[in-house]
């Protein structure tokens, strides 16, 4: 049975606890700390701990949750201590986060970071909950499990560099593959009888045009431009299979390598979107070699960066040189033919 919390000593108590969980969240969000890393550091103990730490929140938004599930509501002394115990969880998860050395990897360190604030962000929503007098009712239930689902998340994020790495160039692939699939299925159902304008009209919110249609030149320099995005996909690929294959968490120079490397990988699929984007109508051939000429840079920097680095062996030097003729063969033919119209 739910039960409402209007009283305003409570709501008081819970405000003011939202207030300093959207500090803490705020704290992390504006970046780093002047916290010192521990120098001594063992990363089977510390995921351990890490890991203890957040169902040590769980815990206290359950415990909280339950006591607010019936009546009567805890007395406002009680509510402190409930309150008081799940904002201590909070501190030593924000703790937490920071206590991982910057040397373990920049990459690993915003992959946690993401899990830290997504956590936080679902006790602000359960405690709100809370404040609203939901107490009970579906919302409480659903943000009580949003709590308990990221703390499961936990158990299987990246413990390293290498396989946050991993992370970022699988979300990056599945991007530049969405971007890539929309295109195609733009241009296949140009010239039915619905023609692009209602497959655009699901997309015009997203590229921000308004014309909704391709004449048969557009047509043309945009199948021109599709291998350029697909080169962009293949060093994706490949590099994600060099990683895995041969990217190594050793040393510092190797992990900053692979933060280096994630740098670049971050830098993809907004480059291809922005590619992309610009070849939606109404098409305009500068706009286009600019976003082009821009990914195709991405693509031989990302190519050179891999060659230089542990990443890849002489045996890679193949794919390596295949995929760098590949980007500058197509983009040399997007700008033949762009420049020409």
């Amino acid at each position: 049975m739910a039960t409402s919390t209007t009283s305003d000593e409570h709501a008081n108590l819970l405000e003011n606890f939202i207030d300093n969980v959207r500090a803490a969240l705020a704290q992390i969000e504006e970046g780093e700390t002047k916290k010192q890393n521990p120098k001594d550091f063992n990363p089977d103990v510390y995921w351990k701990k890490f890991g203890d730490v957040f169902k040590a929140l769980s815990h206290e938004g359950t415990k909280l949750t339950m006591a607010f599930s019936s009546p009567p509501a805890p007395s406002p002394e009680a509510l402190e201590g409930l309150l008081g115990s799940f904002e201590k969880a909070v501190q030593a998860l924000v703790s937490f986060y920071y206590t991982l050395p910057k040397r373990q990897g920049i990459t690993l360190r915003k992959v946690v970071r993401k899990s830290v604030m997504r956590c936080l962000e679902s006790v602000i929503i359960l405690v709100e909950n809370l404040k609203q007098g939901n107490a009970g009712n579906s919302e409480q239930l659903q943000s009580t499990g949003a709590l308990w689902q990221e703390v499961d998340n936990f158990s299987s994020i990246p413990r390293d560099n290498k396989s946050a790495l991993l992370e970022v160039l699988k979300r990056n692939m599945h991007l530049v593959s969405d971007a890539l699939q929309e295109l195609d299925q733009a241009l296949e159902i140009d010239g039915e009888d619905e023609g692009i304008e209602e497959f655009l009209g699901n997309s015009q919110q997203n590229h921000g045009n308004n014309a909704s249609s391709w004449s048969d030149r557009d047509k043309d320099i945009i199948v021109s431009c599709l291998p350029l995005i697909k080169a962009s996909k293949s060093i994706l690929k490949k590099t994600h299979a060099a990683v895995r294959l041969n990217g190594r968490c050793s040393s510092e120079e190797e992990i900053s390598q692979l933060d280096d490397l994630g740098d670049y990988i971050e830098s993809m699929s907004p480059k291809v979107d922005e590619f992309a984007t610009s070849l939606y109508p109404p098409l305009k051939g500068p706009n286009v070699l600019q976003h082009g000429e821009d990914l195709h840079k991405l693509n031989t920097t990302l190519l050179g960066f891999l060659r230089q680095s542990h990443i890849t062996a002489v045996e890679d030097h193949r794919w390596l040189d295949f995929l760098m003729k590949a980007s500058t063969h197509n983009w040399t033919k997007l700008k033949t033919l762009t420049l020409g119209s």
